[in-house]
């Protein structure tokens, strides 16, 4: 045969070249539709459905009477896909259109919006129903194009600053924060579900197949032992006192003497929990609940606590006299009345009713120091009382073993100086005496409500700390105290009440004590033949007065007279006369 002309020879080439190349897509095509089929068919389903997570419905949190203080509300986010926008006019409009809207800039949603390339913008939160309603109508009329709404749970608190230090809030990060929300933040959140749901063009998605591969599980309810009612009445009781006083701050509890139970816990300033982030607040934790977060020195309250000891150990009996003129020394120290005035022969009832610290050291001295902090730890001061609230402080007790006591700390602590208390160590100390000697736990919670039934919380005793004689004996002689007392301001007419004022510096970081304001406090409670009700009043830094008997004994009048008619408590003055503790 002839040889094949060079035009030939190259034709035949290519034609060698097009069949490798046409059996190396085939072979691509068959390892894609054959071996690799399901990898690919997995990944492209992958690309068209959406994993996502079902948020389960938060607790709720209900007072004693069952009214709701916490509950979920489920609103609308506002959620856009950029990339269906296209940048341009139509994200110049959308931003236009929602602006007024959402009560946001323009130029904030517009710079959200104006991101072709992106497949989801989150423009708001909880909107309002009507919003979303608006929101709704204008994407069935077409005119919103990658706009979406998405039913979202949300905290709201339907009474806004009522036991907002109790209660806590629910931060935007999605967690409890403080209180109760705090605390109980593992039951209240529930557990989350699984959906799988198809995906509509440019990242919407497609209602209409959606699969739950799991139910959320939704939180635990909690009942508090807190009585909205009586919450009521303190917080404007306190609100009222701190106006009249001109103080800065203050804490009133109410508690159930012998369950330990918290009837009401208010502290002022406060805040709204619905808009938590609005609250400023010059210290160093705004948010903390005064009343189990911050110390504080006693004062003379604390008298209660070394009567208690020096009765319980027979170092004293009522009778046992001591002579008080007005002063003395200890470890080297000079201690002053807080009048500076002597009361010459005195007895254990004269010392509550005088509210005598040269008393007080004299009986701190008779217990020592041994038996004097046995008995302080055994009340619980030092220790948290392990309420079931978040962010419990200690309180601090110095002890003959720390590096900083010296022998006037005895003297001192006596009578409620040089030793830090929380607001509710000293309401469930004192409380303790009440119960017959028996310290309780103090707590909120009454019942845990979930999908499996109701949980009681019962009371919960901790220990005796004084036998029943002794807690019936010092409590006669609070009621004795206020018949030698003078004052009147604490009284409550009709009434058998007892209690213990205290009036305690205010030391500075710098070391040493502040010479402008105290710290005006009445521990008290009521009726005496059955007390329902222990009450604390606290009231920081008082500028019209600066005594505990003439600022906080007429708050714990206040706050008893309202708590005897809640409770529909019988009017006893014929059978008994009305009683009460004056001074320091």
């Amino acid at each position: 045969m002839p040889p094949e002309s060079p035009s030939a020879v190259r034709v035949r080439v290519l034609q060698v070249f097009a069949l490798l190349a046409a059996l190396a897509i085939a072979g691509e095509l068959v390892w894609l539709h054959v071996v690799e089929s399901d990898t690919f068919s997995a990944l492209a389903q992958k690309q068209h459905r959406n994993d996502t997570q079902i948020l389960p419905q938060r607790g709720s949190i209900l007072d004693a009477n069952r009214t709701l203080l916490a509950t979920a509300e489920y609103l609308d986010d506002v959620e856009a896909a950029p990339n269906v926008l296209r940048g341009g006019n139509l994200a110049q409009t959308m931003a236009s259109r929602l602006s007024q809207l959402l009560d946001k800039p323009e130029d904030q949603l517009l710079a959200l919006l104006d991101q072709p390339g992106k497949p989801y913008v989150l423009l708001a939160r909880g909107v309002a129903p009507d919003v979303s309603a608006r929101i709704q109508e204008i994407k069935q009329d077409g005119q919103a194009p990658g706009i979406s709404l998405r039913v979202t749970p949300y905290r709201t608190y339907p009474f806004g600053t009522l036991a907002a230090h109790v209660i806590g809030f629910h931060s935007q990060s999605g967690s409890g924060q403080y209180g109760i929300e705090g605390y109980y933040e593992d039951l209240l959140q529930g557990a989350p579900g699984r959906r799988l749901s198809s995906s509509a063009p440019f990242g919407g998605e497609a209602g209409e197949a959606t699969w739950v591969l799991q139910n959320a599980e939704p939180g635990a309810d909690l009942v508090l032992t807190l009585d909205g009612g009586v919450q009521h009445i303190v917080e404007r009781e306190l609100e009222a006192a701190l106006e009249e006083y001109g103080a800065s701050s203050g804490t009133i509890i109410v508690m159930d003497p012998k369950t330990g139970a918290i009837l009401a816990m208010a502290s002022l300033p406060t805040y709204d929990a619905n808009h938590y982030q609005e609250f400023h607040k010059p210290s160093e934790d705004a948010y903390a609940n005064p009343a189990i977060s911050m110390q504080y020195e006693p004062g003379s309250t604390f008298k209660l606590i070394t009567m208690a000891g020096a009765l319980d150990s027979g170092v004293v009996t009522p009778s046992s006299t001591y002579y008080d003129g007005g002063s003395i020394e200890y470890g080297g120290v000079e201690i002053k009345n807080w009048d500076e005035s002597g009361h010459g022969e005195s007895d254990m009832t004269d010392l509550l009713a005088f509210s005598s610290n040269v008393g007080a050291v004299h009986v701190g001295n008779r217990l020592g120091k041994d038996l004097f902090y046995e008995y302080v730890h055994a009340f619980g001061f030092g220790a948290p009382t392990h309420v079931d609230l978040w962010g419990e402080v200690r309180g601090d007790v110095l002890t003959p073993q720390s590096p900083n006591w010296y022998p006037s700390s005895l003297a001192t602590n006596a009578y409620g100086q040089g030793i830090a208390v929380t607001p509710l160590q000293l309401t469930t100390a004192v409380a303790a005496i009440i119960n017959d000697g028996v310290l309780m736990r103090p707590y909120v919670v009454q019942e845990i409500r979930t999908e499996d039934g109701v949980e009681r919380v019962e009371p919960t005793p901790v220990r005796r700390v004084i036998r029943t004689e002794t807690a019936r004996t010092l409590l006669a002689m609070l009621v004795e105290a206020s018949g030698r007392s003078e004052s009147k301001l604490h009284r409550v007419e009709g009434y058998a009440v007892a209690g213990k004022t205290g009036t305690s510096s205010i030391p500075l970081p710098t070391g040493g004590y502040d010479e402008r304001f105290t710290i005006a406090s009445y521990i008290g409670f009521g009726p005496v033949e059955d007390p329902r009700f222990i009450v604390l009043v606290k009231i920081d830094r008082p500028t019209v007065e600066p005594w505990g008997s003439l600022v906080a004994a007429p708050v714990f009048r206040d706050v008893a007279s309202e708590l005897f008619r809640y409770y529909h408590i019988p009017y006893m003055a014929s059978r008994h006369e009305t009683a009460s503790e004056t001074a320091g």
